[in-house]
């Protein structure tokens, strides 16, 4: 069983607002900025790199260096570009993007950024050793990273989804940035979930797609709870989201995360 306590945490300094960013407080500069040749930092870090990390760079096109990610120049072509991406993913995952200056930078290079995400996420690429490199929870911070135009990341989020299904941590970046525009992809789901008789995702979709504007999911979730499948905690969890559903108030990610937490299924 998965936990996502140190996701959390890092999607709630997100949204706070800290006395230093990131590379302020490491480097003594302002968020992102590059002072010296892009080119040549670029080329000092990978010089630094180990043989191995150097392999991975040539191979997966990214590799963690110090306090910062190194792009491959095949990833990003724009030497700047390429070390403020870096520095980007790595503030991102460490829940440092915290002043105007980052969002506004995110901003303005938001299709890079997904794009270069695109070729990296784990489940999409050959990157697996940004999967295993001890960050594999906190990357899913980067989904909902304040600044990045919803146009260019909700496509996204809608392959990952797919991709992994409905597991805890797309739970979780689901309900913290709610888009209508990926109810179809939660449909998708929730027909997975009914295909394999998957209770908890069934539960998980529904959920989503009521936070999501689908008027059907109510009576679907009050079907599922006289379902004689249902673990105990399940028995109790369905009937408060329908009590809360009832109260019109609006489900959250906490009325449903004891279903990977505490949930008795056997």
């Amino acid at each position: 069983m998965r936990s996502l306590p140190i996701l959390a945490l890092v999607l709630t300094v997100h949204i706070a607002t800290a006395p230093r960013s990131y590379l302020a407080a490491v480097e003594g500069k302002s968020s992102l900025q590059e002072t010296s040749d892009p080119c040549q930092a670029w080329n000092r870090m990978v010089s630094g790199l180990s043989s191995k990390a150097k392999e991975t760079l040539a191979g997966e096109r990214i590799v963690r260096g110090h306090g910062a990610y190194v792009l491959s120049d095949k990833l990003v072509s724009d030497c700047r570009l390429r070390n403020e991406i870096g520095r980007y993913l790595q503030k991102g995952i460490g829940g440092l993007i915290d002043n105007e200056v980052d969002r506004q930078f995110a901003a303005r290079h938001s299709k890079e950024i997904v794009g270069v995400l695109r070729h990296i996420w784990p489940s999409l690429s050959d990157a697996k050793s940004w999967a295993s490199d001890g960050t594999s929870h906190e990357k899913y911070a980067l989904l909902v990273a304040p600044g990045i135009q919803a146009a260019d990341m909700l496509p996204l989020v809608g392959e990952i989804l797919d991709k992994e299904g409905m597991d805890i941590e797309m739970v979780f970046v689901m309900f913290y940035r709610p888009a209508p525009e990926l109810k179809a992809a939660v449909f998708r789901q929730l027909g997975k979930a009914e295909a394999k008789n998957d209770i908890p995702a069934k539960i998980y979709s529904l959920a989503l797609l009521h936070r999501l504007g689908e008027r059907t999911a109510a009576s679907q979730l009050k079907k599922l709870s006289s379902n004689a499948g249902l673990s105990t905690l399940e028995k109790k969890l369905i009937p408060s989201l329908l009590a809360k559903i009832k109260r019109g108030e609006t489900l959250a990610y906490s009325d449903v995360e004891d279903l990977e937490y505490k949930n008795d299924r056997r």
